[in-house]
């Protein structure tokens, strides 16, 4: 796997493609965390821990810069109480369809 670095090819990512980038990257970084804890010392696995978590920061810090907070530590206080302002997780529509087909959804 390639280091993340952040660049401007997130720029041009929709609202939903970029959380989802954000899941994927969460859910690889999980995945690590299982492995280390039973091989701890697992140089391949500390890298891709390494990259994967860089690569969520990344993409959690572009999407709250565009967006709005991830998560409520991902608030920026300085603009009000954002965390609030969003969908909660159980109000959001979470089709990537055409909305011209959502019925396939």
């Amino acid at each position: 796997m390639m280091p993340y670095t952040p660049n401007n090819r997130n720029s041009g990512m929709t609202k939903a493609q970029l959380m989802r980038k954000i899941k994927e990257a969460d859910f690889a970084m999980q995945e690590a965390i299982l492995f280390l804890d039973t091989h701890p010392n697992n140089r391949k696995a500390l890298k891709f821990f390494d990259e994967v978590r860089r690569r969520s920061r990344c993409l959690t810090e572009e999407y709250e810069r565009r967006f709005a907070p991830v998560t409520a530590a991902g608030n920026n206080c300085e603009n009000g109480w954002r965390w609030v302002s969003n969908p909660w997780p159980w109000q959001q529509d979470f089709c990537e369809c055409d909305e011209n087909k959502k019925e396939d959804c």
